[in-house]
């Protein structure tokens, strides 16, 4: 048995997506910790499947997981000079068909497969907040922002999931505005969803607070619709509902990776074309995020009611974290 020290510094995704790394080693008999930013180390607190670094432990570097590992195996390892020319034909590197999460593991050593999709249960031992209301509303999770402008989702698209979230369960719904990245949703959003008919209420009350702050009001809320960012990651780690908008990134690179979870796309030609939407459409129009399909995100959200636990229909449910014992295992 090996202890592992994961590194993961930033950002919010990234670092959740060491937890299913860390459930898959654990299963294979070593222990693990992840080191990341400490802002972020109180929200990994909470998963039972990690332990304290010990001395000695085996570094895992994963902010660059194409590095070589004494004893685990290599990294996914890309030729340098194939670089410059992906950028050239507008297919950078980024677009290389391989998840994050099967990085991290080629990264670790194990053996190439499926994405391995986690059984019902959170990951993290939080107490989920919806803010006294019940089942008297529906509490949609909404994440209008992300770290680069361009993975932005239209207020329109958001508002539009309110009023299907509404129609499908009969109940009013609570809009639970959500920040992606460093920039918070601007008040012109928020005042668009206050002006939804069927949003009783907006509750902000995430874009102030830390991480776990974040993880409580996001377990309180029946599901989670918005930009590939951070809050959808910790959505699916806490297992609560939740629809992806993907845009200028790739579903295949970060895609849902919890059964609970589907990915929306417009499906163009062009997307994806950039890393984290750090580069302006080069079409000028960013159809692939504001061209949305009222028709399409229709049809995602009633994919999204089969395939989660249905509790934005019908009366949230009960939801279970997974427990691990608190010795290393065998």
């Amino acid at each position: 048995m090996t202890h592992l020290a994961l590194h993961r510094r930033k950002a919010l995704g990234d670092v959740l997506l060491t937890l299913p790394l860390a459930l898959e080693l654990r299963a294979a008999g070593h222990t693990v910790s992840v080191r990341t930013d400490p802002r972020l180390q109180p929200l990994l607190d909470r998963c039972g499947a990690l332990t304290r670094c010990p001395t000695g432990a085996v570094e895992l570097d994963l902010q660059r997981p194409r590095s070589a590992v004494p004893g685990l195996g290599g990294g996914l390892g890309r030729p340098p000079l194939l670089d410059p020319l992906r950028r050239l034909l507008h297919r950078p590197t980024h677009l290389d068909g391989v998840h994050t999460l099967d990085r991290y593991r080629a990264a670790a050593g194990l053996p190439p497969g499926p994405l391995p999709i986690l059984a019902r249960g959170s990951l993290l031992d939080v107490e989920g907040d919806d803010g006294g209301r019940g089942e008297e509303v529906v509490r949609v999770g909404l994440v209008p922002t992300a770290s680069h402008g361009a993975r932005s989702v239209p207020a329109e698209a958001l508002a539009f999931a309110c009023a299907v979230v509404a129609a499908r369960s009969g109940r009013p719904v609570t809009a639970v505005v959500l920040a992606g990245g460093a920039e918070p949703p601007t008040r012109a959003v928020v005042d668009h969803l206050r002006r939804v008919a069927c949003v009783v209420d907006v509750d902000t009350r995430a874009l102030s607070g830390g991480p776990v702050r974040l993880a409580e009001l996001v377990a309180g809320c029946d599901l989670v619709v918005g930009a590939d960012t951070g809050p959808l990651h910790l959505a699916q780690a806490l297992d609560v509902p939740s629809l992806v908008l993907f845009g200028p990134t790739s579903v295949t690179r970060w895609g849902p990776w919890r059964a609970s979870a589907r990915a929306y796309t417009a499906g163009l030609a062009c997307s994806p074309c950039s890393g984290h939407g750090q580069t302006p459409c080069r079409f000028g129009h960013r159809a692939c995020l504001t061209g949305w399909s009222p028709s399409g995100l229709a049809s995602a959200l009633e994919g999204l009611e089969a395939a989660g636990p249905g509790s934005w229909v019908g009366g949230r449910a009960r939801r279970v974290t997974i427990k691990f014992d608190t010795h290393s295992p065998s």
